[in-house]
């Protein structure tokens, strides 16, 4: 039999289709014969890639063409009686005839050994049927049948009804292919459900794209020159497969629910524990399951771990820029920094060797971290202010109540210290959950928020063990201290100072009232402070005795009263000696530390009250502990003596300027006290 009347080439050993021979046009897995379609001509309804050609309407050839389209469909249905043929009108139609007669005897030659019946491929139904029972490597070798059956039977020429049963055909292969494809994408789409059926159908749709990877590579390479192109090729299933993979873990974490913030507090917390179970849920079946199906040089588990990775990724992204509060923040850097690759998920030890924890990158920007960081901070720092603010207006409210503080261990108690050190406890540790450098700044920003409440050693319990920078953290325990000694001194100086204004008078010197009602008043004080912890008690005793002293030594040089008279100096500066002494007294028993004040007690007093001859030696004691007196403040303590001019009074001065030097005073009590220039005093 010629070459050119042979209805197509047998198929090779390993299942594809035998290249072309040399004289035959090359279309697709196989050659054929000369179109009847034009190229450019295609049906609106052709799902496929094939190009056809419109009927050739020439009457003569009609015979030829019915001869033709006959035979071949008594091959493709299997046919037992052959189609009825009219007799030929010429010499070509009888070469024709001669040549499909021939054509048949070899056909059913008992001598062939791969028949045409047993090529035939099943029909359109039967093969949808095949894939509709997920019976793919059956349905892909008849829909390769089919296919190159379909190349092989495109005759010279045919009538225009026979053109519309091909383009048909062709049309039925396309959908043949597309439902292939979809039940293959089905398949891999749902994959993770851990069955044996859907592991052994994975399995075939994978042997399917490995076959059709060979199908496509070898109509690349016998189309390369070709201008046409064959159905459906290349069909790129494995690149289905991928983007089928990418999907389903798009739509599995898109599917992880995730409540509105008004319905759930703690609803990014929930979100993330819902993902975290269903991430590992979902890498575990692989591991187990899915990864039976496929090949090692697959590395499947990898592929879905990067897939996981990369959508985990960019949803934690868009979480990152909602409006999200303290809670929130903390939950979302805990998990991101910590638990996705602890034990809880990624670096879970049933996910092992397969998922290596070193192997991924960072699941969030370092920008991200930064930004979130930076939010999480601002939060905090609100947060702890409004607290303290309720705080501080719940234990004002108590107090106003005019009930009997409580008191523990012989101590004034108050829940407003174990509330706000548990506070601090909880954020500082919070904090340091997610990291070190958060657990430092978080600990800052709770004392700078300290202002009245604050108790020391509360705060300095907490901080051991923290590596805060010392200077700062000692400059905002100081500030908060000194912040609440500042307010119970207030209180303390607004109830004496009208009693301080009323010393050094006359009838001061005569009289004792005035200042027994500032020692009434602060004894009643220091009782109460008594039941303040003693650290704090300490610093708020040196402060009130550092007020009292300066409040006293400013009335003597308010130069209100002149003792001329030496009784009269004398009785001054035994009273001067004595109150001041009842004030040290006072503020030793408190706890003060102020010792340094002792010296003024006494060489003031014996500044006023001792003979002319010691005065220079008292000015000079007064200057060794006290640097920052000046003339001004000698002048006054002179005139209290009665001295307002004079040798005596210039000599001291004079001495006084003598004796001063660059060195500041180490601890300066008269640089605060001034000196009045006029003095209009009532006694």
């Amino acid at each position: 039999m010629s070459d050119e009347h042979t209805t197509g080439d047998r198929d090779a050993a390993d299942g594809s289709q035998a290249p072309c021979k040399t004289g035959d046009t090359q279309t697709g897995l196989t050659k054929r014969k000369h179109s009847f379609l034009k190229k450019n001509n295609q049906s609106p309804q052709e799902t496929s890639g094939a190009v056809l050609k419109p009927c050739n309407e020439n009457p003569k050839v009609e015979t030829s063409m019915i001869r033709n389209f006959g035979s071949r469909l008594s091959k493709r249905f299997s046919f037992k009686e052959k189609i009825p043929i009219k007799s030929p009108t010429n010499k070509q139609n009888v070469n024709e005839f001669k040549a499909l007669e021939e054509d048949q005897c070899d056909t059913n030659d008992p001598q062939v050994t791969d028949s045409t019946t047993e090529k035939s491929p099943l029909s359109v139904m039967e093969i949808n049927e095949l894939i509709t029972s997920k019976k793919l490597l059956e349905a892909q070798e008849n829909i390769n049948k089919l296919e190159e059956e379909l190349l092989n039977e495109t005759p010279p020429e045919y009538h225009e009804t026979h053109c519309h049963e091909f383009t048909k055909r062709v049309r039925d292969l396309g959908h043949l292919c597309d439902a292939l494809a979809k039940q293959m994408k089905s398949i891999v789409f749902d994959s993770l459900t851990a069955t044996e059926e859907n592991g052994h159908c994975l399995s075939s749709a994978l042997k399917v794209i490995e076959l059709e990877e060979i199908a496509d590579r070898k109509w690349l390479e016998r189309t390369k020159q070709a201008e046409d192109q064959s159905f459906r090729r290349p069909r790129k299933l494995r690149d289905m497969w991928q983007n089928t993979i990418m999907e389903s873990v798009r739509k599995t974490i898109n599917d992880v629910p995730l409540a509105k913030k008004e319905e759930n507090k703690s609803w990014i917390a929930l979100h993330l524990a819902h993902l975290q179970m269903t991430l590992l849920k979902d890498l575990k079946i692989i591991k187990n399951f899915v990864q039976k199906s496929y090949s090692e040089e697959d590395k499947i588990c990898n592929r879905y771990v990067k897939c996981y990775h990369e959508k985990i990724s960019s949803h934690l992204q868009e979480l990152a820029q909602g409006d999200l509060e303290l809670n929130d923040l903390n939950s979302f850097l805990k998990w991101v920094i910590h638990t996705y690759q602890s034990e809880d998920v990624m670096g879970h030890p049933d996910l092992s060797p397969e998922v290596n924890v070193q192997e991924l990158s960072p699941l969030v920007d370092e920008e991200t971290v930064k930004d979130v960081k930076d939010r999480y901070l601002k939060a905090l720092q609100l947060t702890v202010k409004e607290l303290l603010i309720r705080t501080l207006e719940g234990e004002e409210k108590a107090w106003s109540e005019d009930e009997e503080a409580e008191e523990l261990m012989g101590y004034y108690h108050s829940d407003i210290t174990h509330h706000i050190s548990k506070m601090i406890h909880e954020y500082v540790k919070e904090s340091g959950n997610i990291s070190k450098e958060l657990e430092n700044n978080t600990l800052l920003i709770c004392l700078d928020e300290l202002i009245n409440l604050v108790q020391r050693e509360h705060v300095e319990n907490l901080r051991q063990g923290h590596t805060v920078q010392d200077d700062k953290t000692e400059k905002a325990l100081d500030n908060a201290v000194q912040d609440f000694n500042t307010f119970l001194l207030k209180q303390v100086l607004i109830q004496v100072k009208p009693y301080f204004k009323k010393l050094m008078t006359k009838r001061w010197l005569s009289n004792g009232e005035d200042f027994e009602s500032i020692i009434r008043i602060t004894e009643d004080y220091c009782q109460k402070f008594k039941k303040i912890k003693p650290t704090n008690c300490q610093v708020l005793a040196d402060d009130i005795h550092y007020q009292f002293v300066k409040l006293y030594i400013t009335q003597i040089m308010k130069q209100c009263i002149r003792c001329k008279q030496s009784s009269k100096r004398e009785a001054a500066a035994t009273k001067i000696k004595d109150e001041l002494g009842t004030i040290n007294t006072i503020f030793e028993e408190l706890g003060s530390t102020a010792s340094w004040l002792l010296t003024a007690t006494k060489h003031l007093a014996g500044f006023i009250g001792d003979s002319k001859s010691e005065l220079e030696g008292h000015l000079n004691k007064l200057y060794e502990e006290y640097r920052d007196i000046s003339e001004e403040h000698v002048s006054a303590l002179l005139y209290f003596r009665g001295i307002s001019r004079g040798r005596r009074k210039n000599r001291l001065i004079n001495q006084l300027k003598n004796n001063k030097s660059d060195e500041p005073a180490t601890k300066p009590l008269f640089r605060d006290i001034s000196v009045p220039v006029t003095v209009s005093c009532m006694p």
